[in-house]
């Protein structure tokens, strides 16, 4: 697939007011009915794929036009005229220039599953909104796509603007939201024990594990990250 014009054209659909007409609806039905839907044709970087991949879609063009429209769906309630002004900004911006869609295509495409372009959407659509930078954007995306899904929702049904119950999080859980920076150590830990589990191990080479299964013996010293924190407010 040319991925270059790909780019263009996910810039170009951000902008375009056909995103106006996607509906819930659209997203439920399968991947294959998903390509006889004629109002996806209005989008551009969907035209784009199909137009490119004139002798039929594979199955990971399937799932990137899917794994895309989650994505633009959930910013498309917001009005045309304020996505244009933000995505014109980013692009007369120099450290961003014109690769706006390069960085969200590369983002979209690196996605293992459906439920992650609906947080990554989200996430966007708060930094549209002025919520977020775009710079930090960028890395809590690059979090969720180093995260797994199912330990990211649960984490989120503990999670409370003024309290979030670690203790409801098995070891499994909370080792992978470590290894993602989505939860870190306390600001009260003593980083002594690092010291101890590596003399223990035999070793200078830090082993985050082993930190981890020390920390997890007391509930208090796991925290949710600041970044961790964003995505939880932002991404659902």
């Amino acid at each position: 697939m040319e991925h270059n014009r790909v780019e263009i054209e996910l810039s170009n659909s951000i902008k375009d007011s056909s995103l106006e007409k996607l509906t819930s609806d659209i997203l439920e039905v399968g991947i294959d009915q998903l390509i006889t839907e004629g109002i996806l044709r209005e989008i551009p970087v969907i035209k784009s794929i199909f137009n490119i991949t004139k002798i039929g879609l594979n199955i990971n063009d399937k799932i990137l036009t899917k794994k895309l429209l989650i994505f633009l769906f959930q910013i498309h309630s917001i009005p045309n005229e304020k996505r244009v002004k933000f995505i014109h900004r980013l692009e007369e911006n120099k450290e961003f220039n014109s690769k706006v869609g390069e960085s969200l295509l590369l983002i979209i495409d690196k996605i293992d599953d459906f439920e992650k372009p609906r947080i990554v959407g989200n996430l966007f659509r708060a930094t549209i909104e002025g919520k977020i930078t775009y710079q930090a954007f960028l890395y809590l995306a690059f979090l969720v796509n180093n995260s797994f899904s199912l330990h990211l929702n649960k984490l989120k049904s503990v999670f409370d603007k003024d309290f979030i119950d670690l203790n409801k999080l098995d070891s499994y859980e909370k080792n992978s939201l470590y290894n993602s920076g989505i939860i870190e150590a306390g600001k009260t830990v003593d980083m002594s024990e690092q010291k101890r589990l590596q003399k223990m191990a035999g070793t200078k080479v830090f082993d985050s594990e082993k930190v981890l299964n020390s920390l997890i013996e007391s509930q208090n010293n796991l925290e949710v990250s600041e970044a961790g924190k964003q995505i939880l407010l932002y991404g659902y």
